[in-house]
C-alpha cells in the first residue's frame, strides 16, 4: 500500500475592515464648551493598516456635513467644542484599508447621535433666581 500525499491550497481573498463602535469619553447631553474625545473601534481580519475620518453634523457646522479630521491610522478624534455649539450632532467615522473601496469611498461605517447641553442658558436662569 502507498500513500497519496495531497497538498491543498486555499487563498482567502484580503477582507475590508469593519468598524464595531464609535464611543465618546463623556454621554451625550454634556455641557457644551467642553471637550469630548471620540474613538473608533475597528478591526481587519487580513491585519492591513486601517485609515480613519470623522465627520460632524450640527449647529457648529451650519447643520452640513463637515470633515473634522481627515483620513489618517489615528481612530481618535478630540472636539473642542464651545459654550455657544449647543445643540444636536451627529458624528461618524468611516474606515478603509486601501484595498477595497474607490478612493472617494470607504469600507465601513458608523455613527451616533450627540446632544450638548447650553450651560449659558443655565447660568442666566439661575442667576435670575428669587431667593
Amino acid at each position: 500500500m502507498t500513500a497519496r500525499w495531497e497538498h491543498h491550497i486555499f487563498l482567502v481573498s484580503n477582507q475590508p475592515p469593519r468598524l464595531t463602535a464609535l464611543v465618546a469619553d463623556r454621554p451625550t447631553l454634556t455641557g457644551a464648551g467642553g471637550v469630548v474625545r471620540w474613538k473608533a473601534i475597528a478591526m481587519d481580519v487580513n491585519r492591513d493598516p486601517i485609515f480613519y475620518r470623522f465627520w460632524l453634523k450640527g449647529p457648529s457646522t451650519g447643520n452640513a456635513w463637515r470633515i473634522v479630521q481627515d483620513w489618517s491610522i489615528n481612530n481618535q478624534w478630540t472636539w473642542l467644542n464651545a459654550p455657544t455649539d449647543a445643540g444636536n450632532y451627529k458624528i461618524f467615522v468611516y474606515v478603509r484599508d486601501g484595498k477595497h473601496a474607490p478612493l472617494t469611498g470607504y469600507d465601513s461605517a458608523v455613527g451616533q447621535d450627540y446632544t450638548l447641553v447650553s450651560l449659558i442658558s443655565r447660568k442666566v436662569a439661575t442667576l435670575g433666581k428669587v431667593r
